[in-house]
């Protein structure tokens, strides 16, 4: 005790003291307020004065509330469109990104990218990925697929999921989130390169074939040109009509 004053105790989470002082003094209890990266005090009235009787016990709780900072990811995905059957015709096709939310246990949209051409995509993607924010420890999942227009129009679209997982740590307690990790769930591969991830999904392969039956009217004309001089027979020539196996 210096000057009536107690300096320096240092308790971790639970951890309580009990300090006897003479009947009638008036306490005051006040936590240092330079705190660990990312712990605030919550409630910052218990340092108010308080009398200590022989009646009364005087008790201080200090709440301490630990909220690191929130952290992104640097995610690039990568994703290619192939149409087999038939060449592209004005075609469009769509994807969506979504995100696990563990809360409902469904998988709600992020955004959306269509294209309408064969190649590569994932520019809207990653641009909704990069601009997520998590805020807590856990595992994020998140999904990629196509999306079925009510009328295919002879195509069968790709049905496949492509899932990977964000996980989001804090193992050092240093008052900021961290990411781990990106890992490959379904139907992608993950490529990191220090703190970026490159996802890369499984083509989607879309295939068309034509269905239903075809009216096809055939005419056919012959001409013989016969030299002067040379008759034929009347014998008439005879046509097939055959599909692509023969």
């Amino acid at each position: 005790v210096v000057n009536n004053k107690i300096e320096g105790i240092e308790l971790k989470g639970n951890q309580s003291i009990i300090i006897k002082v003479k009947d009638g003094w008036t306490a005051e209890v006040t936590e240092q307020t330079t705190m660990p990266d990312g712990f605030i005090l919550t409630n910052t009235d218990v340092s108010e004065n308080k009398t200590v009787t022989l009646d009364a016990n005087v008790e201080y709780v200090f709440t301490n509330t630990y909220n690191p900072d929130e952290v992104t990811a640097d995610i690039t995905i990568n994703a290619s469109k192939i149409l087999n059957g038939r060449p592209w015709n004005n075609d469009q096709f769509t994807f969506a990104l979504y995100r696990y939310n563990k809360h409902n246990a469904q998988y709600e949209e992020l955004t959306r990218e269509t294209v309408n051409s064969a190649g590569n995509f994932g520019a809207t993607l990653t641009a909704a990925i990069k601009a997520e924010v998590f805020t807590e420890v856990g595992e994020y999942h998140f999904m990629v697929r196509e999306l079925v227009p009510d009328e295919t129009k002879g195509v069968t679209y790709d049905s496949h999921y492509r899932i990977f997982t964000v996980v989001v740590t804090d193992d050092d307690t240093d008052g900021k989130l961290e990411i781990a990790d990106v890992a490959a769930e379904n139907a992608v591969t993950v490529t990191e390169n220090g703190s970026a991830y490159t996802v890369d999904a499984e083509p989607f392969v879309n295939v068309y074939k034509a269905t239903g039956i075809a009216e096809v009217t055939i005419e056919i004309n012959k001409t013989v040109d016969t030299p002067d001089g040379i008759n034929y027979s009347p014998k008439g020539f005879e046509f097939g009509v055959y599909d692509d196996k023969g």
